[in-house]
C-alpha cells in the first residue's frame, strides 16, 4: 500500500523520478565498473574519465617507458628471428635424412657393419680363448683392482694414480692389439673392414656437402637476414634508451647545480636596509 502525502505536505513532482532512476543507474554503473565509468577518447580507444566522462584522462607513458618498451619488443623479435632459423635448419636436414642418396648410403653403412661383425666374430673368440689373451686379461683385471684401492686411499700420492691408471692401460693395449693383429691376417676380415669404412666415408661426404649448402639455402639467408635485422633494430632501441638516461643524467646534474647555486646567492644576499620610523611631532599645549 503506497502511503498518500497529507493536506498541505509538499509533493515530489513524479515527472522526476526517471530522472532520478537514471541517475541512481549510473552510480550503480559506476561502482561495478570500479568506480569510474569508461569513456571513449578521440582515438577511438576506452579511456576512464570522470563520473559523466569528463575527468581527467590516463596519465601517459614516459619517454623512458616507451623506449624501454620499444627495447623489449625489439628483444622478442630478435629471439623470434633466430628460433626461425634454427626451424628452418632442423627442417631441411630432416628432409636432407629423407631423401633417397642418404637413405641408400645408411643402408650401406648398415649393411657392411653387418658383414664386417659377421666376419671378424669367429676370429675374436678364437683368440679370446688363447692363454696369451686370458693372461693379458687377468692382468688388465688386477690392475683395474689396484687403480680402485688407490682411489679408496684417502692420502695416495698423485704418482700413484698415474702408475695405477697407467697400469690399467698398458694391459687394455696388450689386448686390443692381440685381436687386431689376428683380424689384420684375415683376408675376408679386411675386405669387410674396407667395405664398411668406404661406406662410412661416403656417408660423411654427403653430411658435409648437405652443411656446406645449408647456410647458402635461400630459406636460411632469409631467415638469417630477419636475425640481421631485428639485431639491428635493438641495437637502435638500446641505444636510445641509453640517450634517453644520459640525457635524464645530465637534466638533473643541471637542475641540482642551478638550486646549489641559488641557495649559495641567497646565503651571500645581504637585507635590504630598513628605513627608520619619522617621529611624529610632539601634540603642543594650550595655553592656559
Amino acid at each position: 500500500m503506497m502511503l498518500q502525502p497529507s493536506p498541505g505536505q509538499w509533493k515530489p513532482d513524479m515527472p522526476s523520478f526517471p530522472a532520478i532512476k537514471r541517475v541512481v543507474i549510473v552510480l550503480s554503473c559506476a561502482a561495478v565498473l570500479g568506480g569510474v565509468p569508461y569513456r571513449v577518447n578521440a582515438g577511438g580507444a576506452a579511456d576512464k574519465g570522470g563520473l559523466f566522462g569528463d575527468g581527467p584522462p590516463r596519465p601517459t607513458a614516459t619517454p623512458m617507458q616507451e623506449a624501454q618498451k620499444e627495447v623489449t619488443e625489439a628483444t622478442k623479435a630478435e629471439s623470434k628471428a633466430e628460433v626461425q632459423v634454427r626451424t628452418t635448419k632442423d627442417r631441411l636436414k630432416k628432409e636432407f635424412e629423407a631423401s633417397d642418396d642418404y637413405k641408400t648410403a645408411q643402408a650401406e653403412v648398415k649393411a657392411a657393419r653387418g658383414e664386417y661383425e659377421k666376419a671378424k666374430s669367429p676370429i675374436e673368440e678364437k683368440i679370446k680363448a688363447t692363454p696369451e689373451y686370458k693372461t693379458a686379461l687377468n692382468r688388465r683385471d688386477g690392475a683395474k683392482a689396484d687403480l680402485q684401492a688407490v682411489n679408496a686411499k684417502p692420502n695416495a700420492s698423485p704418482d700413484e694414480h698415474s702408475e695405477a691408471v697407467n697400469h690399467v692401460a698398458t694391459a687394455e693395449h696388450e689386448m686390443s692389439k692381440m685381436l687386431d693383429d689376428a683380424l689384420d691376417a684375415e683376408p675376408a676380415v679386411k675386405t669387410a673392414k674396407d667395405k664398411l669404412d668406404a661406406a662410412m666415408a661416403k656417408q660423411k661426404q654427403l653430411k658435409t656437402d648437405f652443411e656446406k649448402g645449408l647456410d647458402a639455402n635461400p630459406d636460411v639467408t632469409a631467415a638469417e637476414k630477419e636475425v640481421a635485422a631485428a639485431k639491428s633494430t635493438l641495437a637502435e632501441k638500446k641505444k636510445h634508451v641509453e640517450e634517453l638516461r644520459n640525457s635524464a643524467a645530465e637534466e638533473s646534474k643541471r637542475t641540482a647545480e642551478e638550486a646549489k647555486a641559488a641557495r649559495a646567492a641567497k646565503a651571500n644576499q645581504k637585507p635590504p636596509v630598513q628605513p627608520k620610523p619619522q617621529q611624529q611631532p610632539k601634540p603642543q599645549q594650550r595655553a592656559k
